[in-house]
């Protein structure tokens, strides 16, 4: 089955949102899938995953984080913020639909799952389930003032930032590491180009100080929820224990990937999730066998 892609870009109070819709060919949607990807990625990090998804008959829509991928570098960083902001656009999708008041499985990235904890949290009704890929959750805290960065640490972040733009080649090793491979010369042009545009510095001082708060109540919503982690990803070779322990009828499965693996191991992801998505919809009686 052909798959229709749309990219798409909406305003909230400001805040412009770049988001690509992928629809069956034949219109027919069995399900709804939202991702959000991490400030690593953009739209397009889920662009083989979310092609198989919809030959399948699921309805996908992948977000860009406000401020990174293709977006102004101007944007809200905490999660409160970003939570509403992305439940509009998934409104707004419904509404264009004529099919209002859906109810979606959202899939995050890294960071990016702090922002699915709190759309949960804020409007659990709406959510089937979620699955986090590769979350960073060892940075993730519950103490707004934690995150107040001092001068020394700004400086320290801003030289490195600009250690990375006088030599690429260590940029280039970074992604390597992220992605346990090399991304080819077209990708690897364009995730350069994001991360060093203007002012994307003061974005990620704000994201530091921001976008790693969680609400206390964020991991207390008990919607269905499957983790998948690289056994390579370079923030180690098990997820958070905290996290773990916080939510302990997850579902956890390990793959032979890096961090990126949406990109770099998606017919394999695709697979989890379809099994995922029929066992929280009651089509089959257990989820893809653990690993």
């Amino acid at each position: 089955m052909k798959v229709r892609v749309k990219t798409q870009r909406l305003c909230f109070d400001g805040t412009y949102v770049r988001f690509k819709v992928y629809t069956p060919e034949d219109g027919k949607v069995m399900r709804r899938a939202a991702f959000v990807c991490s400030p690593v990625g953009d739209a397009e990090s889920w662009d083989a995953l979310c092609g198989i998804l919809a030959s399948q008959g699921c309805l996908c829509l992948t977000f860009e984080l406000p401020g990174f991928g293709h977006t102004p570098v101007r944007a809200p960083q905490d999660n409160i913020t970003r939570a509403s902001i992305l439940w509009g656009v998934l409104d707004e999708v419904d509404i264009s639909r004529g099919e209002e008041n859906s109810k979606w499985h959202l899939i995050s990235h890294g960071s990016g799952c702090g922002v699915t904890l709190e759309m949960t949290r804020t409007e659990p009704g709406s959510v089937l389930s979620r699955v986090f890929i590769s979350p960073v959750s060892h940075i993730f805290n519950y103490n707004r003032r934690s995150y107040s960065l001092s001068k020394l640490r700004r400086w320290l972040y801003t030289k490195q930032y600009e250690l990375y733009e006088r030599h690429p080649a260590k940029f280039y090793k970074r992604i390597h590491k992220l992605y346990g491979e090399m991304p080819d010369e077209n990708r690897l042009d364009k995730l350069s180009r994001e991360f060093f545009r203007e002012n994307r510095i003061d974005t990620l001082f704000e994201l530091f100080e921001k976008g790693y708060w969680l609400h206390k109540n964020s991991l207390s919503v008990q919607n269905p929820l499957m983790l998948i982690w690289g056994k390579n990803d370079p923030f180690g070779d098990r997820p958070d224990e905290r996290l773990m322990q916080s939510l302990p009828d997850v579902e956890v499965h390990y793959i032979t990937s890096a961090h990126m693996s949406m990109e770099t191991m998606p017919q394999e992801i695709s697979e989890y999730l379809k099994g995922w998505f029929d066992f929280v919809e009651g089509r089959i009686k257990s989820p893809a066998k653990k690993k």
